[in-house]
């Protein structure tokens, strides 16, 4: 039986996959027009989640009502025509519509709950079909259904599979190309971390994860910290000038940089998650897993590098994959570019694993290159297909947490109730706490890079990595609230290893935070340094 982790696009075909329970949908109301009913039942009676979506002259019917009119049951299933509704902007930059839900509020233009909702679809519109300009299929946004442009296929759900279960992820592990020679005189520029041996130049070896580490090279990584990030390919258009990053096997559509653009440029160790780019610093100016290269002095944002996908024109089952050799032989590869793949970061990306010669789950891996000589390799499906239950990914979000700032529970907001005594003994017991305060309850550790603010009365706006290189920071953070709320891990409300920090040991080697977990119990004391906040 297939597991979870085969990530299936649509949990609704296979609802006993998801959890080993009952599931109950919710029912939808929706806006009615008794006239208009009467002459087009398509556009008399629209669905949504709530009344504040009708329109004068329309009347809000609770599902419950509808369902004695014998009015269209709506939904948010399969089926895409009575489907609710959901807000569509449109970007006068990118000239893409988006959904999002009703209550938020659209970066530029608003076309609101009900665009394209006039236009009759076709009853065969719904999960596998190609969307149309002509039929108007996929032409709406709707509760289960984004907007698709183009010729796109339309895919129900194309879901973050760690939304459906609540499982512990596993992150594939990394090799490298060694060249000793250069090594010793630089190691910065004589170890470079790759996917696969292709990436390997004349006079480099190719290092599996565990020989590096057994080198004791700096470990591989796509995780925040952006310098022992993995190098995908780079690619610049000579007509917009720009530089884009894309899995290592997809093409080039213009001029190829390679997949090591800018390596030999020594990024500073501050630089990271919430960085601003710099052409000076070269911070941003790489193609990483986990980074996309940053023009001009935008934020270098984790996450933010975008992969294909895996996708089987049978059964309109999906993916994402870090690259093309991750697809089965059933299923066809969409690159990154294509219109028709959906958003795939690298915590989306499912990948491979390695088993040893005895068949014990040894690691997880993007491809046969990190395995050991006498170890198989199973690409994703092959692993969910498998006997070992594992959810291997690309990589896990650690930078995406906070505390919800309008959340209040007796008139407490979550930094309040942070500094009571003991206070996940107290709060978290509340599903709504825990829900609302994932850090105070501990469940995550991070800062918010998205937001930007000032301190003491400076103005000019900082976001957490700024305050994080100031020599004031504790000070700002035991003044100000919001300050400390938004940048949680900085001022040290919640406690988590810094992956981008790094110390030198008693023999002047540079060593992080994982170096010290792996390190025996009674020798751990050794690296704690009292000066270090």
């Amino acid at each position: 039986m297939m597991k979870i982790s085969a990530i299936l696009v649509s949990m609704i075909l296979n609802p006993s996959y998801a959890v080993e329970e009952s599931v109950e949908v919710a029912m939808y109301g929706g806006c009615f027009n008794t006239t208009a009913y009467k002459e087009d039942p398509s556009t008399g009676f629209t669905c949504h989640f709530t009344k504040e979506s009708c329109l004068e002259g329309e009347k809000w019917l609770s599902p419950k009502s509808a369902e004695k009119r014998k009015l269209p049951k709506c939904t948010c299933d399969e089926d895409f025509g009575s489907n609710v509704h959901v807000n569509s902007c449109y970007s006068m930059v990118t000239h893409q519509v988006s959904c999002q839900p009703s209550d938020e509020p659209c970066p530029d233009t608003v076309l609101g709950t009900r665009y394209n909702h006039n236009h009759a679809i076709p009853e065969t519109c719904g999960h596998g079909s190609a969307a149309s300009s002509e039929s108007r299929c996929g032409k709406r946004c709707t509760c289960n259904f984004k907007y698709q442009s183009r010729s796109a296929i339309l895919v129900s759900m194309i879901l973050n599979p760690s939304y459906a279960v609540e499982e512990s992820v596993e992150v594939a592990m990394y090799g490298g190309c060694f060249n000793r020679t250069a090594y010793k005189e630089d190691p910065s520029t004589g170890y470079h971390c790759h996917f696969t041996k292709e990436s390997c130049l004349e006079g480099e070896m190719w290092m599996t994860p565990k020989r590096a580490e057994k080198m004791k090279l700096p470990k591989c990584t796509c995780d925040e910290d952006y310098t022992s990030n993995v190098y995908i390919n780079s690619c610049y258009s000579t007509v917009t000038h720009i530089v884009t990053c894309q899995p290592s096997d997809e093409p080039c559509p213009d001029t190829v940089l390679g997949t090591r653009y800018n390596h030999n440029h020594a990024i500073p160790e501050t630089c990271g998650h919430g960085s601003a780019a710099s052409s000076e610093s070269r911070c941003g100016k790489r193609c990483t897993c986990n980074f996309k290269y940053q023009s001009r002095a935008y934020q270098v944002m984790a996450g933010t590098t975008m992969y294909g996908m895996c996708y089987n024109t049978g059964s309109h089952q999906a993916y994402c994959a870090a690259t093309k050799s991750s697809c089965d032989s059933s299923e066809m590869y969409v690159e990154s570019s294509n219109a028709m793949a959906s958003e795939c970061p690298c915590t989306d990306v499912q990948v491979g694993a390695c088993i040893s010669n005895k068949m014990k789950f040894a690691f997880c891996a993007v491809s046969a290159d990190s395995c050991g000589k006498k170890d198989t390799f199973l690409k994703p499906l092959e692993l969910a297909n498998s006997e070992h239950d594992h959810n291997c990914r690309l990589c896990e979000d650690t930078w995406n947490c906070a505390d919800r700032t309008d959340f209040t529970r007796n008139d407490k907001s979550c930094f309040d109730m942070s500094n009571e005594k003991k206070p996940r003994k107290k709060f978290c017991k509340f599903e709504d706490v825990k829900t609302a305060c994932p850090v105070m309850c501990g469940d995550c550790c991070a800062d918010d890079m998205s937001l930007m603010f000032t301190v003491l009365e400076e103005a000019e706006e900082i976001n957490c990595a700024g305050l994080k290189l100031r020599d004031d920071k504790k000070d700002i953070c035991e003044s100000d609230e919001k300050v400390s709320s938004v940048c949680a891990r900085t001022c040290g409300r919640c406690c988590t290893d810094d992956a981008t920090y790094k110390f030198k040991d008693e023999n002047g080697k540079k060593r992080n935070c994982e170096y010290v977990a792996s390190r025996k119990p009674n020798s751990k004391g050794r690296f704690a340094d009292p000066t270090i906040e």
